[in-house]
C-alpha cells in the first residue's frame, strides 16, 4: 500500500525529496480534450489536498498553456515542499494564420514548437518558461523527447550531439548557478537516457511509459546503469496514455497510438488477472513502477479532481503478492 504522502524519495544526492504520486501537467494542458481553468484549478488544488507535493509540466503541454496554468494557480510562489519540473528542447514561435499544430492538444495557445536543444535555445527555453510560471522556482528540469523515437535515427544523431554539447552545457550551469537542483531528460525511451550517461552529469530521467504492467526492459538495460551512477527515475505514464486507464477496447491508445490488437488483447489480460485477485488494475498499474528502488515518483495524467481523487485511492488499494506474481509471470510469457 502507498500513499502520496508516504515518506519521500530523494533524487540522487541533490536533496530534493518527492512525494510517491506526482501530478502531470500535460492533462491541464488540454491534452486530447479541451479542459477549462476552473476544471484544471480544480485538479491542482485537489492535488494538494491529497498530499501530492510533486509537479511537471513543460511548454509542449499546450504549447505553454500547462505552464501559464500552473503560473496563475500558485500565483508565483509555491507552497512549502511543492517540488516543481518542468523541460527545455522546445522554443514556443507564434503560430502564422494557419494556426498552430494541436500535437493532440485541444485548443492549444497560438504557438508553433520549435525543436532546439542548443545552449542558446535551451537558455531562452528556461526563461520563457520561467514567465509563463510566474516566476515560480523550477527544482527539476529535464530536456523532453531527444532520441531516435520522436526524430527518427539519422536525425538523432545530429540532435544528441547538439544537446549534450549544447543544451546539456545550459542544464549543468544553471545547476551550478543554483537556479534549479537537479537536471535530466524527459522521454520515452529508455535507449537515450543510457546513451547520454556516457556524456552528461545527469541526476533523474522522466521515462515515460517504459516501465510499466505492459514493458519491462528499462528495468534490467537502464535501471543497473542508473544504480551505479547514482541517477534516479520518474516513472511517468504509468496507464501508457491511457491503455491501463480502463478496460481496453478497439479504440484505445498504447503510447500515444492506436493501440495495435495484440496490446489491446494483453491489456485486457492483465485487467482479467487484476480481476481475479479482487482488485482494481490501475492501483497496480500506479504502484507497479515504485516497486524498483531507483524510482522516485510515479507520475499520472490528472485533469480532474475526481480523477486526483480515484488516482490517490489507488496508491492506498492493497496489492497482494499473489497479484503480483501473477501479473509477473503475464508480462514474462508475453516476453515482456
Amino acid at each position: 500500500m502507498i500513499a502520496p504522502t508516504e515518506k519521500r524519495r530523494e533524487i540522487g544526492a541533490t536533496g530534493l525529496a518527492l512525494t510517491a504520486l506526482g501530478f502531470g501537467g500535460a492533462s491541464v494542458g488540454n491534452l486530447y480534450r479541451a479542459s477549462s481553468d476552473d476544471v484544471a484549478f480544480g485538479a491542482l488544488q485537489a492535488a494538494l489536498d491529497h498530499g501530492v507535493g510533486y509537479f511537471d509540466t513543460a511548454p509542449h503541454y499546450g504549447h505553454g498553456l500547462s505552464e501559464v496554468r500552473f503560473g496563475q494557480f500558485f500565483s508565483g510562489r509555491k507552497p512549502a515542499g511543492v517540488v516543481l519540473s518542468t523541460k527545455v528542447g522546445r522554443r514556443l514561435e507564434p503560430a502564422g494564420p494557419d494556426g498552430p499544430p494541436d500535437h493532440g492538444f485541444v485548443s492549444p495557445l497560438p504557438f508553433t514548437q520549435v525543436y532546439d536543444y542548443s545552449y542558446d535555445g535551451v537558455m531562452r527555453s528556461f526563461e520563457d518558461s520561467l514567465a509563463r510560471l510566474q516566476g515560480l522556482t523550477v527544482d527539476v528540469l529535464l530536456m523532453h523527447d531527444i532520441g531516435a523515437l520522436i526524430h527518427g535515427q539519422e536525425a538523432h544523431a545530429k540532435l544528441f550531439r547538439e544537446a549534450m554539447n549544447g543544451g546539456m552545457k545550459a542544464l549543468t550551469e544553471l545547476r551550478a548557478a543554483g537556479d534549479v537542483k537537479a537536471i535530466g531528460l524527459g522521454v520515452n525511451e529508455w535507449q537515450v537516457c543510457l546513451e547520454s550517461l556516457e556524456h552528461a552529469d545527469i541526476d533523474v530521467f522522466m521515462l515515460a511509459g517504459r516501465h510499466t504492467l505492459m514493458e519491462t526492459e528499462a528495468e534490467q538495460r537502464l535501471f543497473p546503469a542508473c544504480a551505479d551512477k547514482g541517477v534516479s527515475v520518474i516513472a511517468a505514464a504509468p496507464f501508457n496514455s491511457g491503455l491501463l486507464s480502463r478496460r481496453p477496447d478497439p479504440a484505445s491508445t498504447y503510447n500515444y497510438k492506436a493501440a495495435a490488437e495484440d496490446i489491446v488483447e494483453r491489456a485486457s489480460q492483465v485487467f482479467d488477472i487484476a480481476d481475479q485477485h479482487g482488485t482494481p488494475l490501475q492501483a497496480a498499474a500506479l504502484q507497479f513502477p515504485l516497486r524498483h528502488d531507483i524510482v522516485v515518483s510515479v507520475v499520472g495524467g490528472m485533469a480532474t479532481a475526481e480523477r486526483v481523487a480515484s488516482s490517490a485511492a489507488w496508491m492506498k488499494e492493497p496489492i497482494t503478492d499473489d497479484l503480483w506474481a501473477a501479473l509477473t509471470l503475464q508480462r514474462e510469457a508475453a516476453g515482456r
